[in-house]
């Protein structure tokens, strides 16, 4: 049931407009950026810092990664990427799953990852809203034990980076992507 759920929930967000109301609101560089970076890959760092809900991120690391894939241009649609993203952000969740049966609103994370790897081949990294698509379905799939959340957000850091530019999505767009509510 939530397996089905989460790729049903996926498949509609393909055929909505993403640059229109609520998908294209933003979020103001005061909420997420004391700092004042103009760098647009620190202003990643700091909103990906800011919305994630962990400890021990590093700043550091965190904008080495997307520095790094923004650079070498690896396709943010292959599952090993996505996998080597998150093992270099979110090392101490390598290899944890999460049990279907958990009392949570998730399904397991190896159901979540393949059906992710399926939903992946729907995705065209040239569509002008695969950014936003990209993050909704790495975390409504929800296929890491932990960490879904701060991969999907370098994803979506990555592709903006990508096209020299960086904005802020705010959580409510965050949550209506994703289907987790």
């Amino acid at each position: 049931k939530k397996a089905r759920y989460m790729k049903g929930y996926q498949q509609d967000i393909l055929k909505l407009d993403l640059g229109k109301p609520p998908y294209n609101d933003v979020m103001p560089d005061s909420l997420f950026n004391p700092l004042s970076y103009t760098d647009p890959s620190q202003r990643a760092t700091a909103w990906m810092l800011k919305g994630s809900t962990s400890n021990g991120n590093d700043f550091e690391n965190i904008l080495g990664i997307l520095r790094e894939y923004t650079a070498n241009k690896a396709s943010l649609t292959d599952p090993n990427v996505i996998r080597d993203i998150h093992r270099k952000l979110v090392p101490e969740a390598v290899d944890k799953v999460r049990d279907a049966g958990a009392p949570t609103q998730y399904g397991s994370s190896p159901t979540g990852f393949a059906l992710l790897e399926q939903h992946l081949k729907n995705l065209d990294p040239s569509h002008p809203h695969f950014d936003k698509q990209v993050l909704g379905a790495v975390v409504g799939f929800q296929g890491f034990g932990d960490g879904n959340g701060r991969t999907a957000s370098a994803l979506y850091s990555i592709s903006q980076l990508r096209n020299n530019q960086f904005t802020a999505m705010p959580p409510h767009v965050f949550r209506e992507l994703n289907g987790i509510f």
